[in-house]
């Protein structure tokens, strides 16, 4: 029997389906728009990284379907194989748990679980030495997507720290400022909505890692310099530590209070104690940490992003000229 060209052409061909972690805090804080620019500038990186033989498409929603043409079943099973021994080792996971049951009873019935099973042993997993550079890989990058109103994003680089309590608590700090600063508790605030210059969709975030950190601003504008004199401004605010004792008070009690109520959600306190456990250090403690800042910690810290190179990023509309 003859076979057809679509049998022809599905001979020696694997799928796989990946999405991507955590994808919808990114929706959820910048907005569907910023969500699809990032899948598809991920897109186009799965593309220049591959093997131009694998096709890619988005299947739905974070997940991506690749097609691997010319191999063998076994041989593509057995890389995704050692894909997930390398990630998924109980050896490198933590179990985390809410429930009325005693403690002792539920780890007992997961070590008697886990006796009955076999692992091979987890791959030795060695980081390669990389130094961070000082300043952002460019200045200045613009894309089109269909959109009315153009979306701007500045953020400053930050030298990282190593560790994770003075990360915790620089951090903190910034995040303070940018509140005192770049918030309706700056009395200018509204006067920027007023003038146009911003609009709902504004905003800011800090993140600090072990190798970098980035402040970053963002906001939908058609005022693009306006919008950027304000961003110099609030630097130099942020910068000089321009916030009263009262703020500072008022601020920390607040995130002290979000924090604590967290601990009501089941979600908030497996991911809490996840991240904590992975950074070596403890929950509580941290909690202090936010607790003990002063105005001399929050001078210290902000005085970093009076000389933080920066990079600006455009999400511009397909036709804008």
């Amino acid at each position: 029997m003859k076979k057809t060209a679509s049998q022809l052409c599905l001979e020696n061909c694997c799928l796989a389906i990946g999405d991507i972690d955590d994808f919808k805090r990114i929706n959820d804080t910048y907005g569907h728009l910023c969500g699809d620019a990032i899948l598809k500038q991920l897109a186009e990186h799965m593309r220049t990284r591959l093997d131009p033989a694998i096709f890619i498409c988005r299947w739905g929603g974070e997940e991506f379907v690749f097609l691997f043409h010319d191999i063998r079943e076994q041989d593509a099973l057995q890389q995704l194989q050692d894909c997930y021994a390398l990630n998924y080792h109980p050896a490198s996971m933590i179990l985390v748990g809410v429930s009325k049951e005693d403690p002792k009873k539920l780890l007992a019935l997961i070590k008697e679980n886990q006796k009955k099973k076999t692992f091979a042993p987890i791959s030795s997993v060695k980081r390669l030495a990389y130094t961070e550079p000082k300043q952002p890989a460019r200045e200045s990058f613009s894309f089109t997507m269909d959109v009315s109103v153009p979306k701007l994003s500045y953020a400053c680089k930050l030298q990282g720290i190593e560790d994770v309590y003075a990360r915790t608590k620089a951090e903190w700090c910034i995040k303070i400022m940018l509140d005192a600063v770049f918030s309706s508790l700056n009395p200018d605030f509204q006067q920027w909505l007023d003038e146009g210059i911003i609009n709902d969709y504004v905003g800011s975030e800090v993140d600090l890692g072990k190798d970098y950190g980035m402040v970053m601003f963002y906001a939908e504008t058609t005022k693009k310099e306006a919008f950027l004199a304000i961003v110099k401004e609030v630097l130099a605010r942020i910068s000089s530590a321009d916030i009263t004792q009262e703020l500072l008070d008022q601020l920390k009690n607040r995130y002290f209070g979000q924090s604590v109520r967290s601990l009501n959600s089941f979600d908030d306190i497996a991911i809490t104690y996840v991240r904590s456990y992975f950074d070596q250090a403890d929950f509580f403690r941290l909690l202090d940490v936010l607790y003990e800042i002063t105005l001399e910690d929050i001078q210290r810290v902000c005085a970093a992003l009076k000389e933080a190179p920066g990079t600006l990023v455009e999400l511009l509309p397909e036709n804008c000229s």
